[in-house]
Order: C-alpha cells, then structure tokens, then sequence
C-alpha cells in the first residue's frame, strides 16, 4: 500500500526536490503525492521544476496531485496583464521572485507553462483533510470561498467541516500542526536558505505523520 505525501512552496529549488524524493524512495505508482503550489519564483530552477511535474503528472495520474500557490497565480495574471489581490500583478510578481523564474526559462516559451498552471485547482478535499495553499475562511464552504482568499490568507482557524486544513504559504522553521486552528503548515522555506537563514524543504507523510527534509543544497 503507498503513502500520502504531502510537501509546497519548493520555491525554484529543484536540486533539494529530487533528492529529497529520492531519499524518501518516492514511487509514482505506488505513493500519492500532494504538493500545495509555490513551484517557482524565488529559487534557481524553477523551469526544471515545472517540467518535471508536467512530466510526472502524464504518468502517475491520479496519484499526484498538483495545487495552484500564488505564485502560480501572479505569474498567470502578470502574463495576461491582470490585477492580482489589488496590485499589479506584473509588479508583484517580480518583487516577490518572479525575475528568477524569467531568468530560470531564458528565451524558452512561456505559453505552454501558463496553461499548464491555469489548470491546477486551488483546493482539494479528501475524507480527513481539506489541502490548500493558503488557508480557509472557516465559515465557508470551500467551493464558496473567494479563490485569491485561498491563495493569499494566513489567518487560520478550524473549518465548519471540521477537517484538518493542510497548507502551505506561511514559512515556519518546522512542520508545525496548530490544534486550535486544525491547520498542517508544511512550507519549511525551502528558498530561505539561499540567504543564510536555515530554511528546508519538507514532505509530511499522512499515513505515519513521518516528517521528512533537506537543506538547501542550490547553489
């Protein structure tokens, strides 16, 4: 029987992405893997990144499960010129890392990229948990939630499904389960430690709660 994975925000660090898989023995026939957004910007590699889980997805199928970040969703946004969370999107993105994803593509096309990310959901729900990038308005039903609230939020407090929320977004030193909110944060900032400040790239397994990292090894 296969495990459930569940990592984000790898940030352009596709180096710690593959190893760390490799270390914990990834099967994309047998393990579902889950990755809640946040694939570019920030790191060295985010090109690499993006082709690989476009690749990956062709054959697990099913078994991986790809979410939209914020990140994704500037990108897509500054690419058709749109605003994003009342800012322009353009702006935002490159303040926020969106020049190391020009840089990682070079004169590469853009175009299929988008599309690929214009098609990833922005939440997914299984019986015990509820997976998103951001966070969850706890009154709401998810499917009547505003899709940018997903995104961006980092206010947490338990869900009226009364399912554990599973996020990214937030940078935290560790893994870190918040009881009173029911909320899993899972982004480690992997990206972090191109400035010196510690940060790791983390895979939770929900079927034994093993937590498993790396450090940055990009260079």
């Amino acid at each position: 029987m296969g495990r459930t994975l569940v990592m984000s925000d790898i940030h352009g660090m596709a180096d710690e992405l593959f190893l760390l898989l490799d270390g914990i023995r990834y099967k994309h026939t047998e393990d579902h893997l889950i990755v809640l957004g946040d694939y570019i910007d920030r790191g060295p590699n985010s090109k690499d990144i993006l082709d690989y889980f476009i690749k990956l997805k062709k054959i697990a199928g099913e078994k991986l499960l790809l979410l939209r970040g914020n990140h994704e969703d500037l990108c897509i946004k500054a690419f058709h010129d749109k605003p994003a969370y009342g800012h322009d999107a353009a702006s935002l993105w490159v303040e926020n890392g969106g020049g190391a994803t020009l840089k990682s593509f070079g004169k590469a096309n853009l175009t299929e990229y988008i599309s690929f990310m214009e098609k990833l959901p922005v939440f997914a729900e299984m019986d015990e948990y509820i997976f998103v990038h951001g966070g969850v308005n706890p009154g709401l039903q998810l499917s009547h939630t505003d899709p940018e609230d997903l995104l961006w939020t980092r206010n947490y407090a338990a869900h009226i499904s009364g399912k554990t929320v599973v996020v990214g977004h937030s940078v935290k030193p560790e893994v870190t389960f918040l009881p009173d909110a029911k909320t899993l944060c899972v982004d480690t900032g992997a990206f972090t430690g191109m400035y010196g400040r510690g940060g790791r790239l983390s895979v939770v397994d929900l079927t034994d709660n093993m937590i498993h990292w790396i450090r940055r090894v990009s260079r």
